[in-house]
């Protein structure tokens, strides 16, 4: 059972709840802090400097926030050793959702007291990482846009499908070969590519519903050849998961996935977050950097989830 906690605390996530869900997060800490003495917490603001090379090493580092907080504690716990703790408090919470972190604070707070430690895939892309999904096309183009536009990202996750229709008109599809574990597929007049650890994203899209992040693989989604008036009408299947069975949707599996877009130029994003650059884009499932302090015990992966 941890006894040392850091949290990150991102008050402005989920539109403010954060800040909201922090004071019940910390009533519930000082409460346990009185059953037990051993018990210590500190917080800071997150993204502001703080030396986490003097945390001991048996500190959870814990995000409080949404996928967003996540996506950017991660790399610290990586790169000092930590384990990883999540507090669910922003809009979409599709990582915490997805591993069975619970939605209520407190109970949330009661799974880093007494949860287990367990190693979670994550993307490796470079230097960088992503937790959830990273996507290349219309979702990509959605996630610059609602960052753009505060009025669309206050709507929270109103606000992608407020955001879909007008991106569509704008949405110019792409030719891009994929290589999966070193075996290559040529896509053309693509709209959607994901790629998924976990099944949903942007606050409930199913867009990998067969997904885990305890099988070492990744979920690819690639959508290429819709009309836009095609785009429109499959969108809503997303939600429900559905969309894997219809024509001109492609679902793959694999540890190592290459990207190589035509042009050389590429624009997406990494768990909502914008990404853009050049060259191919190499993305590798790591199951040996990173661990989580989840409810229960680790699951266990079904033996025929394989790439």
């Amino acid at each position: 059972m941890p006894n040392r906690f850091h949290f990150l605390v991102n008050r402005i996530a989920g539109r403010g709840r954060a800040g909201r869900v922090w004071e019940r997060v910390r009533a519930r800490l000082e409460e346990q802090a009185r059953l037990n003495p051993n018990l210590i917490y500190t917080f800071s603001p997150a993204g502001e400097p703080f030396p986490f090379d003097h945390l001991d090493p048996e500190t959870v580092l814990v995000a409080v926030g949404g996928d967003g907080s996540v996506h950017h504690a991660a790399p610290l716990a990586i790169r000092h050793g930590l384990t990883l703790g999540v507090i669910p408090a922003g809009t979409g919470n599709d990582f915490s959702a997805a591993l069975g972190i619970p939605a209520d604070p407190v109970r949330a707070v009661d799974v880093l007291l007494n949860g287990t430690s367990t190693p979670v895939d994550i993307a490796q892309v470079g230097e960088r990482w992503f937790i959830n999904a990273g996507g290349f096309g219309l979702d990509a183009d959605i996630a610059h846009f609602v960052e753009t536009h505060p009025w669309v990202k206050r709507r929270g996750t109103l606000g992608y499908a407020v955001a879909f229709p007008v991106t569509i008109a704008h949405h110019r599809p792409y030719t891009v070969r994929v290589t999966l574990d070193g075996q290559s597929h040529q896509f053309e007049k693509v709209t959607l590519l994901i790629v998924a650890l976990s099944p949903r994203l942007a606050g409930g899209m199913k867009i990998a519903p067969e997904a885990s992040q305890f099988d070492g693989i990744f979920d690819i989604c690639v959508a290429h050849g819709f009309t836009k008036p095609g785009l429109l009408k499959a969108f809503p299947t997303i939600y429900r998961g559905t969309h894997i069975h219809l024509p001109g949707v492609f679902m793959g599996r694999a540890k190592h996935i290459r990207l190589d877009f035509e042009n050389g130029v590429y624009r997406g994003q990494f768990d909502g977050e914008r990404v853009s650059g050049e060259g191919p884009v190499e993305m590798v499932c790591r199951s040996d950097v990173l661990r989580v302090c989840l409810p229960g015990r680790p699951p266990v992966t079904d033996p025929e989830r394989t790439p």
